[in-house]
């Protein structure tokens, strides 16, 4: 096949590709430290459902909303980790058809586990660029999350989907 010279390409070293390899690089560390462990076969889509269940009270409705992806997909999440014993459903007052998620005792202990965790990986991240550069960086990435959430909401037209992200 001939190359055409004048086709543009996408550098290899764009903001999306850079953060994505970080992302999946990062997701590699952690899935390493989860070898050996009762957690070893966790999912990284039931990580995201467990992070964003213990950040307070969350129905199913709620968590999928934050995660952009469906109800089914994030029961299926809670129903493994609940095998585990680290969530739970429990009943909604008024409410038959939303279930809360709930952190169990074990949970509480598995996510302080998944702190000390994400402080190692962050400490690693330090020793290759320095404390204040990981710092700038954070700082940065924030700045520019802001900055394309608020893009996203001002301009018209329908929320993304979760199809559209290629979520479930």
């Amino acid at each position: 096949m001939v190359e055409n010279s004048d086709t543009p390409v996408v550098p290899l070293d764009n903001i999306r590709s850079l953060l994505s390899n970080l992302s999946v690089e990062i997701d590699y560390r952690l899935i390493r430290f989860r070898r050996g462990t009762r957690y070893e076969n966790v999912r990284p889509s039931d990580v995201r459902v467990f992070v964003a269940a213990t950040r307070g009270r969350r129905t199913i409705s709620d968590v999928a909303m934050a995660l952009n992806v469906t109800r089914q997909a994030v029961h299926a999440s809670v129903k493994r980790l609940a095998a585990l014993k680290i969530l739970e459903l429990q009943s909604m007052p008024g409410n038959q058809r939303d279930k809360i998620i709930a952190i169990t005792e074990r949970g509480m202990q598995a996510r302080q586990t998944a702190v000390e965790q994400t402080n190692v990986v962050e400490r690693e991240l330090a020793e290759a660029i320095g404390r204040e550069e990981l710092e700038k960086l954070r700082q940065s990435l924030n700045i520019l999350t802001t900055a394309i959430k608020a893009r996203n909401t001002a301009e018209p037209g329908p929320p993304i989907s979760a199809e559209e992200l290629g979520g479930s």
